[in-house]
């Protein structure tokens, strides 16, 4: 069996209706031709070098609506331009419907391998089926030019590589120059340079900013649209084999996650992104790159860049996986990644600049006080596997009879603010220490933004640790400690949320209005504080807390006008919760069949779903505020307790 440099096997994939690459006396003679016209070998032997024709494998006429564009045919006379538009925007209609901002410019064109392809918007697009096979030069065609791309990779560093981390910056650089320079020489780039690129270029268009809009000369509709299709082809090139197993790939696939989770929730295409990712981690041993063996051979040389990426990925993928465990949703009590089965280092704290190939690995041990582009991600690491203790300590699946110990959540309790008291000074949001970092945050402006998330992470999973014990905490006094800090940690989460807005335009952080962590949190808390107001309308602090609750509805509006996804999913949170007060979770009356509108008239609470527009919106939340002023303890428990089952669960 072929294998690569890196020893993994080469799959070789057959594929009867395309035109060969390779030129015909290369072919016959099994040598590797450079598919240059003529090629290095024909011109070293001083034969003909003839390539196929489109007549000769038969795609002369269905070569534009099969999506394919040979590397050496010319488009002919017998197709025109004005043919060649319409079909293509046949294709759009077919793959965008209902995306308006993918438009094909029907006046400008421009050649890559031989083939016209349509110029297109200022993010570099035109129209791909996805129904055809891969088709590596229409996938290059693709790429926007060279100075935009440059201008989405910078971008992309600037602001999702700070919150991710999982690229080498440095590396992935030189991968798009060397992307390009291949187009040039009119030779094919290999498949997983192109999806680095890809999944880039959506990071950059998901966290687009007005000033990078201005430069490119694009809109937010553009933008949207950008991600839409940069993603779907990204998902393109990882849903066809052959993808060879490699550190880029596995490096590109989890940065895609992210971004995929962090817009659209958990959708399908991320149950077939991690399953292809976790076939090839296998595939490369992942789990077993620091075991006694791996380091010794690595004594006799290696990259040492490619040994950080992948630990990079691992503990990427492992500290969503733990944190996940024990952040609401459906994933919550359990964990696929056990420490016992792993042998992996955390990645080292040094920035990427820092990090080359000859590095040796007796110089990457930085102190975790020391800021680097790396902090934020090791302690999202120390975070996840403080959630897998939890997981463990309190499964989510009991005999009815049986309740977790009290006592292990107090001393869960402390762990967690064990974990807040050890933070670096540089993430830490008391007075002092934010005075110590100013000079910090002035020479890395995206750590106050890096700051928020880590706090707004720690304080979501301690309100999530309490929430089981915080009605009971009002009335016995053995489970007031629960009421506490979920109140305590609820105001937090929500002023961290609003602290994200102002951090936002100076640290270049990821809006927060798009991601669905950050909105599950932000309901979930209010929901805390709802509660409160509810049962004790007397209370000191009343008013504050309803205050706090309706800043947070109008944060979630303003998510929702961000992303239609994240409107749908906010919804159906809202009709899970509707559905418990109707009892149609589980047969019953509901708990509360009739109740009292604003105005004293009974009303009564009627089910179906929900469309997403504005006015069913508004309806929604009307109808769930008219609801729950009437629910008592139990009722509010039952609640809390389907909370868990709207957003899908996020990995922070």
């Amino acid at each position: 069996m072929k294998r690569d440099s890196r020893g993994n096997p080469i799959v070789v994939v057959h594929r009867w209706n395309r035109p060969p690459l390779s030129c015909r006396p290369c072919r016959e003679k099994k040598r590797r031709c450079d598919r240059r016209q003529p090629c290095s070998n024909c011109r070293q032997r001083d034969v003909a070098c003839e390539y196929a024709r489109d007549d000769e494998v038969g795609l002369q006429e269905n070569a534009l609506d099969a999506g394919h564009l040979s590397n050496t045919a010319q488009i002919g006379p017998a197709v025109n331009a004005e043919d060649t538009m319409s079909r293509l925007q046949r294709l759009e209609n077919a793959v965008f419907p209902n995306n308006p901002a993918i438009y094909l410019d029907t006046v400008q064109t421009r050649a890559i391998h031989g083939a016209v392809i349509p110029k297109t918007t200022p993010f570099g697009l035109s129209v791909l089926s996805t129904e055809a096979p891969l088709d590596i030069p229409s996938i290059s065609a693709q790429l926007p030019p060279l100075s935009q791309a440059r201008e989405l990779i910078s971008h992309f560093a600037q602001t999702m590589q700070q919150t991710i981390a999982i690229f080498h910056m440095p590396s992935t650089r030189a991968v798009m120059e060397q992307v390009y320079d291949t187009i040039n020489h009119r030779d094919i780039p290999p498949l997983e340079n192109l999806l680095t690129l890809f999944v880039v270029f959506a990071g950059a268009a998901h966290a687009c900013t007005s000033q990078m809009l201005e430069q490119l000369n694009a809109t937010e509709d553009a933008a949207r649209a950008a991600f839409t299709a940069y993603s779907r082809l990204a998902m393109q090139i990882v849903a066809h084999p052959p993808l060879p197993p490699s550190t880029t790939c596995l490096a590109a696939m989890a940065t895609l996650l992210h971004l995929l989770i962090s817009t659209d929730g958990v959708p399908m295409a991320v149950h077939l992104l991690h399953g292809r990712w976790l076939v090839m981690t296998r595939a490369m041993q992942l789990h077993k790159l620091d075991t006694a063996g791996r380091r010794a051979e690595r004594q006799k040389g290696c990259d040492m860049v490619e040994v950080e990426v992948q630990r990079r990925v691992w503990w990427d993928i492992v500290a969503s996986d733990w944190l996940n465990s024990f952040n609401g949703g459906p994933y919550e009590g359990a964990y696929s990644f056990h420490p016992r089965h792993m042998a992996v280092n955390y990645p080292a704290n040094i920035d990427d600049d820092d990090l080359t190939p000859f590095t040796q690995e007796c110089d990457l041990n930085v102190p975790l006080d020391t800021p680097t582009s790396m902090s934020a991600f090791l302690q999202r690491v120390k975070l996840g596997d403080l959630s897998r203790e939890a997981a463990n300590t309190l499964p989510s699946i009991l005999p009815e009879q049986d309740e977790a110990d009290y006592s292990a959540v107090l001393a869960l309790d402390a762990k967690f603010h064990a974990y807040l008291d050890a933070l670096p000074m540089f993430f830490r949001l008391d007075t002092a220490s934010m005075q110590h970092s100013e000079a910090i945050c002035t020479a890395r402006p995206v750590i106050p933004y890096q700051r928020i998330s880590a706090n707004l992470g720690l304080h979501t999973r301690i309100c999530r640790l309490h929430r089981p014990y915080y009605l009971r905490g009002r009335t016995d006094p053995r489970y007031a400690p629960s009421h506490a800090a979920c109140v305590a940690s609820a105001h937090k989460v929500l002023d961290l949320r609003r602290a994200m807005d102002d951090v936002g335009a100076h640290s270049m952080g990821p809006r927060p209005a798009r991601l669905w962590k950050v909105a599950q949190h932000v309901f979930s808390a209010a929901l805390v504080l709802a509660a409160d107001v509810v049962l004790d309308p007397s209370e000191v602090d009343a008013g504050a807390k309803r205050e706090q609750v309706l800043a947070a509805c109008s944060t979630l509006e303003e998510s929702m006008r961000e992303s239609i996804p994240l409107r749908e999913g906010v919804q159906r949170y809202l009709q899970t919760l509707m559905a418990t007060l109707r009892g149609e979770d589980g047969g019953g009356e509901g708990l509360l069949a009739a109740v009292k509108g604003r105005d004293g008239n009974e009303i009564l609470v009627e089910g179906g779903a929900q469309d997403s527009g504005d006015a069913d919106w508004d309806n929604l939340w009307a109808e769930f505020l008219d609801v729950v002023p009437e629910l008592d303890v139990q009722g509010w428990n039952a609640l809390l307790d389907n909370i868990d089952f709207g957003i899908p669960g996020g990995d922070a």
